[in-house]
């Protein structure tokens, strides 16, 4: 190796190449410089390498070696481990002189260390000597710098550690200042990420008031709820949707999509959609991606907006766009609930007119209001809102429960009930839906069926999720042509509701025409009646045989399919020869005929008291 002829001159090349270190920007690169420098300068130099100390894992490491073999890079020593590790732990310069001081001070190298020292062509048996060198900064041993002599050309001496720790003083604040500036580097970057970030923010803050201004300019235009939706579908060009609280697509812009193609995604949405927050869902059958955003008002769940598309993601515009969208959606929402608490008001004034019955000229005034023809003919339903609730609760708060439920529920179906039923209407009235029904005398009872099945699947099989507890019980009055009979028919639908008693059942219904016999039984005592029905019936109930609740069972089934064998044998599901004995036992135990008419009528009575008071 060269090097300058005097002390003097290698000091003076250690100044000229401080100039070097200090300008490199690169911690690797100074290092890679200052291990180069030292083997110029130290003549019994031949390999050396510099390990940093990571205080992470405790572990000084590999950064930079010449001489050596790749596999060396992945050495990684404890303080005290081997040379290196001592002077590190001592946090002063060592020099080992010969061959016996290093073999001994490289003993303690983990067996790992040592087989990948090795494979680096660095055997402890072939180095004649070592210089390990500390680089301190304020106390602290930051690493070492290990200079070793293997051809033995030239040995090392104290004046070489003296250079060395010259060279490890000015490579130390090197790398101090490099690690500095590459600090500030970062900080710089990191600052630039910073405003870029903010400048960002800023223009998606003003982009976001401008969608704002946009879609209120648009309701205060008065522009529907189908207007704001194909407004977000230009815009974010995603196909959108407006869902209900009974996650029916309430609101769409699809013209040529089938109705029945929308009601199969309620499925879907019913399992996904999250009352307060965002989320995000796939249609696997589809590979269609759905982005839904809650509709709320004062903390109140309204409905969801939902935009769909192929990407997997919404950028941060069309996320905007979205949350903008459902926000002047709920201020819309909240618009029209005012308008049907007004109209509330006013159809509750046109109901009471109907009932008192006193001012014709009113009725015919206001009707065309509600599309009600007083001349034609009508039937009343009354859907009462009942909650089996714990006894602990509160009437106020069982009170605020029902009134929730009718209203969300009330929405809803009575949009349903004017797209599907004209010339009905429907409002709410203490714990009831109030419908008004104008009745196809061709198709009555049809129309009403076509209502209790949109209540029991489109409505309560969805609704029951948010309301536990929630029965319904519906009265179904009968038809009347006189507007002068309204008061009549809307007491007995009343007393229609009334009659239906405790059930397990959430939703049970029953037309006035069915509790007749029933209001004639009541005009009797309790007392009385069911002294008829402990007389009539009591050789069964108390009948000491394990059949006797079948003996029961069957006999009301019997006396309930007009006294059909075949479809008596099908509802019990039981053989027919089985039929046939226990309507034999029967009639055998209470000592009646069956076939007999006035028999069977007044065990029909009995089974009408039992329902009564059960």
């Amino acid at each position: 190796m060269q090097s300058p002829d005097s002390r003097e001159g290698k000091l003076e090349a250690l100044l000229n190449a401080t100039q070097i270190l200090n300008s490199s920007k690169n911690t690797d690169q100074i290092l890679k410089s200052l291990l180069e420098l030292s083997l110029d300068l130290i003549d019994g130099g031949d390999t050396g390498c510099i390990f940093i100390y990571n205080k992470n894992i405790n572990m000084l490491e590999m950064h930079a070696y010449v001489g050596m073999g790749d596999s060396v890079r992945d050495v990684r020593m404890l303080p005290g481990e081997s040379m290196t590790g001592i002077a590190f732990k001592r946090k002063e310069a060592i020099f080992f002189p010969n061959r016996e001081s290093v073999k001994k001070q490289m003993g303690n190298m983990s067996a790992k260390n040592n087989e990948l020292a090795l494979l680096g062509n660095v055997n402890p048996k072939d180095i004649h000597g070592s210089i390990c060198c500390p680089l301190i900064y304020k106390g602290n041993a930051l690493g070492v710098l290990v200079i070793d002599n293997f051809k033995n050309n030239a040995p090392l001496t104290e004046n070489d550690v003296d250079l060395l720790k010259a060279i490890s003083v000015q490579a130390t604040i090197a790398i101090m200042n490099a690690k500095t500036l590459e600090k500030q580097l970062k900080n710089n970057q990191k600052l630039e990420e910073y405003n870029n970030i903010i400048e960002n923010q800023k223009n998606l803050y003003k982009y976001s008031t401008q969608i704002h201004g946009k879609f209120t300019d648009m309701v205060l235009n008065g522009s529907s709820f189908d207007d704001i939706l194909r407004e977000v579908k230009t815009l974010s060009g995603k196909d959108v949707f407006l869902v209900d609280l009974f996650y029916n697509i309430s609101n769409h812009p699809f013209a040529k999509t089938p109705a029945e193609n929308l009601f199969n995604l309620r499925p879907l949405l019913m399992r996904s959609l999250k009352k307060y927050e965002k989320s995000f869902f796939l249609d696997e059958s589809s590979g269609i991606n759905f982005f839904s955003f809650p509709i709320t008002v004062n903390h109140e769940a309204m409905g969801w907006l939902c935009l769909t598309g192929k990407t997997v993601s919404l950028s941060e515009s069309e996320t905007i766009i979205a949350e903008r969208g459902s926000t002047i959606l709920a201020i819309e929402m909240l618009k029209q609930n005012e308008l049907t608490d007004l109209e509330q008001s006013l159809k509750g004034d046109f109901l009471d007119g109907l009932i008192t019955g006193n001012d014709a000229d009113y009725l015919e005034k206001y009707s065309p209001n509600y599309k009600f023809d007083v001349h034609c003919p009508h039937r009343i339903m009354l859907i009462n809102f009942v909650f089996s609730t714990s006894p602990s609760q509160s009437n106020n708060k069982k009170e605020k429960l029902i009134r929730d439920c009718l209203k969300r529920y009330y929405i809803p179906f009575n949009e349903d009930l004017r797209r599907h039923f004209p010339g009905s209407f429907a409002l709410i009235r203490q714990h009831y839906i109030v419908c008004v029904l104008e009745s196809d005398l061709s198709d009555d009872k049809m129309q009403v069926e076509m209502i209790l099945e949109k209540i029991k699947t489109r409505f309560h099989q969805n609704y029951s999720l948010d309301y536990r507890g929630l029965q319904i019980k519906i009265g179904i009055g009968e038809t009347f042509a006189d507007i002068r009979d309204f008061k009549k028919a809307y007491n007995n639908t009343k007393q229609t509701v009334k009659m239906i008693g405790e059930t397990s059942s959430p939703i049970e219904t029953m037309y006035f025409k069915d509790i007749e016999v029933k209001r004639l039984l009541l005009a009797n005592s309790e007392e009385n009646l069911m002294l008829f029905f402990d007389n009539l019936l009591s050789p069964l109930l108390n009948y000491e045989n394990n059949s006797k609740k079948d003996f029961y069972n069957t006999l009301e089934t019997y006396l309930k399919t007009n006294c059909s064998w075949s479809e008596s044998k099908k509802l019990l599901h039981i053989h027919g020869n089985t039929l046939t004995y226990r309507l034999n036992r029967i009639s055998e135990i209470l000592n009646m005929d069956l076939k007999n008419y006035q028999d069977r009528l007044r065990l029909q009575i009995a089974f009408e008291i039992k329902e009564l008071f059960q």
